[in-house]
């Protein structure tokens, strides 16, 4: 088996009224690694203001190989959350996933 890539997939998960639950509202894949742990730093770190001021406030790193409709795992999720209100001041966190239930290939769409 070749070796795979590890997707960094950004999302912002926010309450829907009309639905009555928390839902996807905004999504992006913004690159991709071949080593899972420059994957997981590039997310700790911030790297190139991904969460974009805690536009996004969740990320994935989902594990892909090679193929069409290619099977995937999410490796890690992890949670930005902003301190004192100040986009400035973050925490970046692992976490549980918060939308277990629709997980279907995010990163390749």
């Amino acid at each position: 088996m070749k070796t795979p890539i590890y997707t960094i997939y950004l999302f912002k998960f926010d309450y829907n009224e009309k639905y009555k639950e928390y839902m996807e509202t905004r999504n992006r894949t913004v690159g991709f690694f071949f080593d899972i742990n420059r994957a997981k730093e590039s997310i700790l770190n911030n790297d190139g203001d991904m969460f974009e001021n805690n536009y996004y406030d969740y990320a994935y790193v989902e594990e892909i190989h090679e193929g069409i409709y290619p099977s995937t795992k999410i490796i890690k999720c992890y949670h930005v959350e902003l301190l004192d209100n100040n986009p400035d001041i973050y925490q970046i966190s692992e976490c549980e996933n918060p939308n277990p239930s629709n997980f279907v290939n995010y990163s390749m769409g």
